[in-house]
């Protein structure tokens, strides 16, 4: 059995849910996260003459740097575009199934919680953007954000 998944193009999309698929799922899930920390890290060592430090789990910029927010910015852009290009990627029926897996596993629906939480690059944006940023301001910000796929 497999569940069924109706896209913007009236196209039926089979989801395998076999642990095999599912472990391939969050391997693709981690994929995409390290490369949001790594395209961090290569963006802030092109800008700021020089690697900074890397974790698992973070990058942080050599100091001192003098584009800051660029480099904090390439982490949520590039999250995004992954999501916009599965999004693109629908289009195809044949490209539908990693469609639908590469705009999950880019986790751009759930950055929210990051900010919520007290995280999160849009957090350190917004804290450097204006006097008095609010976490559930700036996690709301992109629920009314207008989207092509409202309404479908």
């Amino acid at each position: 059995m497999c569940a069924v998944l109706r896209s913007v193009g009236f196209m039926k999309v089979s989801i395998p849910h076999r642990p095999v698929h599912i472990a391939v799922f969050l391997l693709l899930a981690f994929i995409c996260y390290q490369a949001h920390q790594l395209v961090r890290h290569l963006v802030g060592a092109i800008l700021c003459g020089g690697f900074g430090s890397m974790t698992f789990t973070v990058a942080a910029t050599r100091q001192p740097c003098s584009l800051p927010i660029i480099v904090t910015l390439s982490g949520p852009l590039f999250t995004f575009s992954l999501a916009w290009f599965g999004m693109f990627l629908l289009r195809s029926p044949k490209y539908a199934l990693f469609a639908y897996a590469l705009i999950f596993a880019s986790f751009a629906h759930l950055r929210f919680i990051q900010t919520l939480s007290g995280g999160g690059d849009e957090l350190v944006l917004a804290q450097q953007w204006s006097a008095l940023p609010s976490r559930s301001i700036v996690a709301a910000v992109p629920l009314f954000m207008p989207s092509e796929t409202k309404g479908v």
